[in-house]
């Protein structure tokens, strides 16, 4: 119960989150790419907890959201948003 209402461990990860919902309508899936799936279980958490965004990883969707330190060149055919964001790229369709 110590960590009730604390969100220190993921402050880069929330903060990317907010930005990204302002462009990302609520009940829209973003895509990640395969590997990313492993590790993303506290993106897809706060994605759906405080923007009601879905995570999956395929690419039929409007949005593709790459680790930064990760990323290919930009995914075939989306051009990468132009957000202020820590640990994530945002590519939309």
């Amino acid at each position: 119960m110590l960590q009730v209402g604390k969100s220190s461990r993921d402050k880069e990860l929330l903060a990317d989150i907010k930005v990204i919902r302002s462009v990302v309508p609520d009940y829209s899936i973003i895509s990640i790419p395969q590997k990313m799936m492993q590790d993303s279980w506290s993106l897809q958490c706060y994605c759906m907890r405080y923007a009601n965004i879905s995570i999956a990883n395929n690419h039929t969707t409007n949005f593709y959201l790459v680790d930064k330190n990760d990323r290919p060149d930009n995914p075939e055919g989306y051009k990468k948003a132009d957000l202020t964001t820590v640990r994530y790229d945002l590519f939309i369709k």
